[in-house]
C-alpha cells in the first residue's frame, strides 16, 4: 500500500491499500469462511489526527460484493460517525457480518439468532451519528429515527420468528430498520408443517 505525506500542516494524510486471496472467519455467524478475492481501501487521516475517512472500502469475492464508506471523528463536514454500507447478491448470513454490531444491535442480534439462510439482492445501511447518538448506539439506547436507515431485500430465506413457532421457509420480502423501529415484510413464503399440505404465506408483516 501507499501513504502520502501532507505537503503542509493543514493537509490530511492520505493512504491507499489493497490485497487479494484472503478469507474472513466468522465462527459466530457461519461455519465456513467468507472467501475474498480482492479488497481495497483508501482515505485520509486529519492533519490533527482528529478524523479518519475511508472512501471507499471495496470487498469482492465469489459470493461477496461490498462497498463501505464513511468518516469517524471531527471531520470538517461532520462530527461523529457517518457510514454507508452497500451489498448486492450475497448470502444473508454473510451480509450480517458487515452490519456493525453496535448499529441497531437488537435487530441485528435477532436476525443472527433467527435467520438461518437466504439470499440478499440488495442491502443498504446509512447512518449519521453525532457524538451523543454514537454513544447511545453503543449503549443500546434510543436514537432519533432519522439518524439511521437500513434496508434489505431477501429471497429464499429461512426464519424462525420466535421460540416455539414453526419455521418460515422460502421467504421473499424485505427488512427496514430506523432509529425508531424495525419491520419485516413477507411477500411470500411457506410455513413449516408436519402435514402434507403446504401452508402458504402472502403479504404478511411483523415488527421486531
Amino acid at each position: 500500500g501507499d501513504i502520502f505525506f501532507p505537503r503542509s500542516a493543514q493537509e490530511p494524510w492520505r493512504y491507499a491499500f489493497k490485497g487479494n486471496q484472503s478469507a474472513l472467519s466468522l465462527t459466530k455467524l457461519k461455519e465456513s469462511e467468507i472467501r475474498i478475492d480482492d479488497w481495497s481501501i483508501q482515505g485520509e487521516l486529519g492533519a490533527r489526527f482528529d478524523y479518519l475517512s475511508f472512501q471507499p472500502i471495496q470487498i469482492k469475492g465469489p459470493e461477496t460484493a461490498i462497498r463501505i464508506g464513511g468518516t469517524l471523528g471531527h471531520h470538517p463536514d461532520f462530527e461523529g460517525l457517518s457510514l454507508t454500507v452497500r451489498a448486492t447478491h450475497m448470502p444473508a448470513r454473510d451480509v450480517l457480518a458487515f452490519w456493525p454490531s453496535f448499529v441497531a444491535s437488537g435487530t441485528r442480534n435477532y436476525l443472527v439468532r433467527r435467520l438461518s439462510a437466504g439470499q440478499v439482492s440488495a442491502f443498504d445501511l446509512d447512518i449519521q451519528f453525532d457524538p451523543a447518538q454514537l454513544k447511545a448506539a453503543f449503549n443500546s439506547e434510543p436514537i432519533p429515527a432519522e439518524a439511521m436507515l437500513i434496508k434489505a431485500s431477501v429471497s429464499d430465506a429461512q426464519l424462525q420468528a420466535d421460540e416455539g413457532l414453526p419455521q418460515l421457509n422460502r421467504l421473499s420480502g424485505s427488512v427496514r430498520v430506523t432509529g425508531k423501529d424495525a419491520k419485516v415484510q413477507i411477500d411470500k413464503g411457506e410455513l413449516a408443517s408436519k402435514r402434507p399440505q403446504k401452508l402458504i404465506l402472502s403479504d404478511a408483516s411483523y415488527a421486531i
